[in-house]
């Protein structure tokens, strides 16, 4: 498989779109519409961005959705246009015009999450830096602000504490965040797929994906 730069393939992506009967547009949210930064709080969607969103949203037979490891709820307000479709903790819950889905593996874990965050929380509460984010179907635990010397002591106390209950949740590692998920065969392509099913005919129909 060969890849050529996105620049040299505009020409080509203009002649697919033109002869499309429809788009779909799937983006990633952190680190590709907004940069990451070193709190997820601190996160803001620059109005130019907005604005692209808005026009495209408003593109007939366009659908536009945003993917992202944040609660649902976190990334819609961020993005704040409601006329988008939007997938949260990995994909695990989806909501938008004409969708609504929550993943029932990861909803009936919900208690038992809380119950393994809690635990880290309190292992890790002396270590400087350290961010634990619940978010309902998922938590996150963040070690960007943890100094080097103390990273390790971070990896070993999210591994031990999933490993008691690996057969709810595993474990997985992002850019300086490690992961806690349910066990369950979902994840943002699924996600992506299963909305994909639910609009019009996909005959003529050009799908992108776009994310870090």
């Amino acid at each position: 498989m060969t890849t050529s730069p996105l620049r040299e393939s505009l020409p080509a992506i203009a002649r697919r779109l033109d002869q499309a009967e429809s788009c779909f547009l799937g983006l990633d949210f952190d680190g590709t519409l907004a940069p990451i930064r070193s709190h997820p709080r601190d996160v803001v969607l620059e109005e130019p961005v907005r604005a692209v969103l808005r026009r495209l949203s408003a593109v007939p037979r366009t659908t536009v959705m945003i993917v992202s490891g944040r609660a649902l709820a976190d990334v819609a307000q961020l993005v704040g246009l409601p006329e988008l479709i939007y997938a949260g903790n990995h994909g695990l819950e989806i909501h938008g015009p004409g969708v609504s889905f929550v993943e029932p593996t990861a909803a009936a874990q919900r208690m038992h999450l809380k119950s393994l965050t809690d635990r880290l929380r309190e292992s890790l509460s002396d270590v400087p830096g350290v961010i634990v984010e619940p978010k309902s179907l998922t938590t996150s635990v963040h070690d960007r602000n943890v100094p080097e010397s103390r990273r390790p002591f971070v990896e070993n106390a999210v591994r031990e504490v999933v490993a008691d209950d690996s057969d709810r949740f595993v474990l997985t590692a992002g850019r300086r965040v490690w992961e806690i998920r349910p066990r369950v065969a979902w994840d943002k392509g699924r996600a992506i797929h299963w909305v994909l099913q639910r609009l019009e005919s996909s005959a003529g129909r050009l799908d992108f994906f776009l994310g870090d």
